[in-house]
């Protein structure tokens, strides 16, 4: 397939995707769908995995860069592939939003914390309460609420298919924390390019 032809038929497999992700949401009334965000996603990266070749979303000079995968759908949702190098890590933070994330290669561990004492809105502690690491066929499901730090294991760039409730460029405060010295920082609101990567 040519990449024009591919480059179409990815859109349009992303707008109907994401215009399910709509539905789902509608239907929810209110209540967090995750679990069935998750399947769809799932089933979106089994069914069109060949439309989302390696070579079409490059490894960054960097660590890591989100490519979107839904800008000019017309839709609130943020939809990216996460293309990242082994060794990639990032501190306990919270998105303020719902996010789903499925492995489409390597592996990427995520460990998710609980706040247990915040003193100041500089300062506060968390405690690590399970992990979940995103290999192909995998995917996991964080509410606005949840904390996760990140980090991609040897073997290969992690790519990851990500679904989050906006688009960077409309993130709340992204908040994180440094478990070792206890410290807790809200990134300004505009930062969404900083985080996408660009």
């Amino acid at each position: 397939m040519e990449a024009q032809e591919r480059a179409a038929e990815r859109k349009a497999a992303c707008r109907a995707l994401l215009e399910q992700v709509r539905s789902i949401e509608a239907e929810a009334r209110g209540a967090f769908p995750g679990p069935a965000l998750r399947d769809a996603l799932l089933d979106f990266a089994d069914r069109h995995r060949a439309l989302l070749p390696d070579d079409d979303f490059e490894l960054p000079r960097a660590h890591g860069r989100m490519h979107a995968l839904s800008d000019g759908l017309d839709t609130p949702y943020g939809l990216y592939i996460h293309v990242a190098r082994p060794g990639k890590e990032a501190e306990p933070h919270c998105h303020g939003l719902w996010s789903v994330g499925v492995g489409l290669a390597g592996r990427e561990v995520n460990r998710f914390w609980r706040v247990t004492e915040q003193s100041s809105a500089t300062r506060a502690r968390v405690e690590e309460t399970h992990s979940i690491t995103l290999a192909p066929g995998t995917g996991m499901v964080m509410s606005e609420h949840d904390l996760h730090s990140t980090f991609v294991l040897e073997g290969g760039e992690a790519r990851i298919l990500n679904l989050f409730a906006r688009p960077f460029e409309q993130f709340p405060r992204v908040v994180f924390y440094h478990p070792k010295w206890g410290t807790r920082r809200a990134l300004p609101q505009a930062s969404g390019r900083t985080l996408r990567g660009d």
